[in-house]
């Protein structure tokens, strides 16, 4: 999943964020 979106690392950068975020914030 990661892995597929690794081309685009502004887009798994957001993505990132905002899973840690949630995490966070859960």
């Amino acid at each position: 999943m990661f892995a597929e979106r690794a081309s685009r690392p502004i887009k798994i950068s957001k993505i990132t964020l905002a899973l840690f975020e949630n995490f966070f914030w859960n």
